[in-house]
């Protein structure tokens, strides 16, 4: 019976079974298509633009900060978790999308970084 809590309760949620999934299709028509880390970029570019807005170095040092932190966590972590989750897929996503410089026609080849760590 849909809906009975019991049910419910029994399986598991719907991100305990992204393993089961391929990477690929999941962001074919998304803003992940054109840049994977779009709310990295979103962040960087909220604090810096406030930095230029108010001309203040300390917030545009901030975004600077900010914007190593964000790179080292997916250089180091992210991306590894990711290509050892997904495999060839990521791979293959990694080779069409660049890191961090968003595409604006997608299908434009990104940058490859299948072998960075």
């Amino acid at each position: 019976m849909p809906g009975d809590p019991r049910q419910e309760a029994e399986r598991p949620p719907w991100f305990a079974v992204v393993g089961t999934i391929t990477f690929a299709p999941l962001f074919a028509g998304s803003d992940r298509a054109r840049s994977p880390n779009p709310a990295h970029l979103g962040a960087v570019s909220m604090i810096a633009g406030q930095g230029l807005f108010l001309a203040s170095t300390r917030v545009l040092a901030y975004a600077v900060v900010v914007a190593l932190a964000f790179h080292l966590f997916v250089v180091l972590y992210e991306e590894p978790t990711l290509r050892e989750t997904f495999g060839a897929d990521y791979v293959a996503y990694c080779r069409e999308v660049p890191r961090w410089v968003p595409r604006l026609i997608p299908g434009n080849r990104g940058g490859d970084r299948s072998a960075s760590t």
